[in-house]
């Protein structure tokens, strides 16, 4: 569902001055700013109530908004977030501030959609000064600065440790492995008669990139004209798992899932299911669905057998400033205020990760309710073994994962229309005809 507000100007205050002052007073241009961003019901409250902040002090500036579900670039236009950012890129309409993803960061770049953020760091727009070096580069594209991260999240396994204790299973550490989670699934199930797991792993994300990580390699070669790695066998094997449970009912079918990528629909949320696959960031808003009384504790994406942790520390998303905003000096005060202010943070929560300011991240901690510091607690302990943050998607991403592997991999492997081995090769063959190029 679309949502749109608008933080109306407030009426202009009667003034004593005669008409020649007035006229030559300084007063500020009065400027609108569309926003856009996608996320859970939380993440639009959390966000308006900073951009309402934001006007109170800058009352020349107001905003039109509006948010999404994320559908990771599939969906329906005005529906869903990527969709419709497409239909504004192609048609007009583009915001002034959007939230944007690493998945697509390049891709948008290459297609001179975005604005480099450059100038405006260093004409003081945007005060990055109190961000480490390391945190700002995660948003440049070839050089150039185009994305400022919200947050730095990373993935995860949520479980729900009540369910954990009934079941009198330990809680594994940080090391587990993809066969660790199998079995753990499997014995859930069998104990509590309720789902071992969601049905979020078998995205891309958790899936194909975390497994193949774990193998000390990437997707993509180095120069994103092929695939990166050459033997299919360890994701093979991890759609038998996946495959193993939903034939077990220890996972959903996809019948079963709930329809939606907002976590408030996730199976664990509604008690149905023990574990389930979500970023850190994301934790705070799932157990405010699921209610305070509920207890979960966030652990790292299982590893291979004998591989290294799929782990990295990415921004959770970005704000970016497309390409035709006519009022790019407004809209970094704006990111600026996302970044720096400590009070617009206290708002924000650590909803959308842990804040990139030094400042602000020293003043949020106090202050952190249990749901955000077990998000801040992943982070803190996964910079022991995380893995060196991969390189942006290639343009060729969105092709890939809209016609081959949604489509024609997961669906059908998750259905089970096709084999596990027979899914995995059609990808190969397929991804690395459109990596290739013409």
């Amino acid at each position: 569902m679309v949502l749109v507000s608008i933080l109306a100007l407030p009426a202009c205050a009667q003034s004593d001055r005669g008409p020649i002052e007035r006229a030559t007073a300084n007063v500020e241009e009065a400027v609108t700013l569309k926003v856009m961003w996608w996320g859970s019901p939380s993440r639009d409250a959390r966000t308006e109530a900073v951009l309402k902040l934001f006007h109170d002090q800058h009352p020349n500036i107001s905003f039109v908004t509006e948010h999404y579900a994320n559908t990771q670039g599939s969906g329906t236009p005005f529906k869903d977030y990527w969709p419709t950012m497409n239909y504004y890129a192609n048609n007009g309409g583009l915001p002034d501030i959007m939230q944007h993803d690493y998945a697509y960061i390049e891709e948008w770049t290459t297609r001179n959609l975005l604005k480099p953020l450059d100038g405006l760091a260093q004409d003081g727009s945007l005060d990055l000064s109190d961000v480490p070096v390391g945190l700002v580069d995660g948003g440049r594209v070839k050089g150039a600065l185009m994305g400022i991260s919200l947050g730095l999240n990373t993935q995860c396994v949520a479980i729900d440790t009540d369910a954990f204790a009934a079941a009198d299973i330990p809680i594994p550490g940080d090391e587990w492995t993809w066969q660790d989670f199998k079995q753990i699934a499997m014995k859930l199930n069998e104990t509590l008669h309720k789902f071992g797991a969601g049905g979020s792993f078998h995205g891309y994300t958790p899936g194909w990139k975390a497994v193949t990580l774990s193998t000390g390699q990437w997707v993509f070669s180095a120069d994103n004209k092929a695939l990166g790695y050459t033997d299919d066998r360890p994701w093979i094997h991890h759609w038998n798992i996946l495959r193993s449970l939903v034939d077990e009912g220890a996972a959903p079918t996809l019948a079963q899932e709930p329809v939606g990528s907002n976590v408030e629909a996730m199976l664990i949320v509604k008690g149905a299911a023990a574990m389930d696959h979500l970023h850190s960031n994301q934790l705070v808003a799932m157990w405010n669905a699921a209610g305070a009384t509920r207890n979960f504790k966030l652990l790292p994406l299982p590893r291979v057998v004998g591989g290294i942790s799929p782990v990295y520390m990415k921004p959770s998303q970005y704000f970016s400033i497309p390409a035709p905003s006519t009022h790019p000096k407004e809209a970094a005060m704006v990111i600026d205020f996302f970044t720096n202010s400590l009070e617009a943070n206290l708002i924000l929560g650590g909803e959308r990760g842990v804040p990139i300011a030094t400042k602000v991240l020293a003043g949020l901690k106090p202050a952190l309710n249990r749901q955000a510091a077990e998000s801040f607690n992943i982070i803190e302990r996964a910079t022991a073994y995380a893995t060196t943050l991969p390189p942006n998607d290639p343009p060729a991403w969105t092709t890939i994962l809209t016609t081959i592997f949604t489509p024609k991999v997961e669906k059908p492997i998750m259905g089970g229309l096709i084999t596990p081995k027979d899914g995995v090769e059609l990808f190969r063959t397929e991804a690395s005809a459109v990596l290739a190029g013409p």
